[in-house]
């Protein structure tokens, strides 16, 4: 019994581990893309979630999980929810974003795929 809960305790603490280390390295991808030389850009997929209001725009990274808010009117494209785009960052701020239509019509086939199966 003793055995048992020594070895769910050590399983609990390996899981955690396991999580920090991933929490870490997505951390430091961000912090990487938010620390470059002026000219030096780092590039990461994100998707607009949603826009609150019509006029903050909220974006999902990718990679990090991050949550962007940005004004609408920095934008010189119309955005909808679901467009995938690529973001160029520099310097800690966002210098270029454009959408990754590509990628945006992928993913809208693979969730209308998905959407069929359920039917």
């Amino acid at each position: 019994m003793v055995k048992c809960k020594v070895i769910r305790v050590l399983l609990l603490f390996l899981l955690i581990g396991k999580v920090l280390l991933i929490i870490i390295f997505v951390e430091k991808r961000v912090m990487e893309a938010f620390s470059q030389p002026a000219e030096e850009k780092v590039h990461v997929a994100g998707v607009v979630d949603r826009i609150e209001d019509g006029e903050i725009v909220v974006i999902l990274v990718e990679e990090s999980k991050l949550e962007l808010m940005v004004e609408m009117s920095a934008f010189d494209i119309a955005l909808i929810p679901h467009v995938w785009l690529d973001i160029a960052f520099s310097k800690g701020k966002i210098v270029d974003i454009a959408i990754d239509w590509k990628r945006t019509n992928r993913e809208r086939n693979r969730v209308n795929g998905l959407l069929e199966k359920l039917r």
